[in-house]
């Protein structure tokens, strides 16, 4: 998955800014929710996140890449990621 081509977004101060013009939403990501935003811009597989999470914060390979999948599915159903 990968950002959503309508949208605009920025990092500013470790935090993503979302705008969704179609929606006229403006969506704000805490630093966890920023860095998995990053790494789905390259295109990584939830697993991928996780194990790259994993090794940046104290959590196990396996929890991590769980919750990035949850949170990814979120942000697609949001209609702020697409295939």
């Amino acid at each position: 998955m990968r950002p959503a081509k309508r949208l605009a977004f920025r990092v500013l101060c470790g935090r993503a800014f979302i705008v969704d013009p179609k929606a006229a939403r403006l969506h704000t990501l805490n630093g966890i929710g920023t860095r998995i935003w990053e790494l789905a811009e390259r295109r990584l597989s939830p697993a991928e996140i996780g194990s790259l999470l994993a090794g940046e914060f104290d959590v196990s390979v396996e929890e991590a890449g769980r919750d990035a999948a949850v949170f990814l599915e979120k942000l697609r159903v949001m209609g702020l990621l697409e295939e």
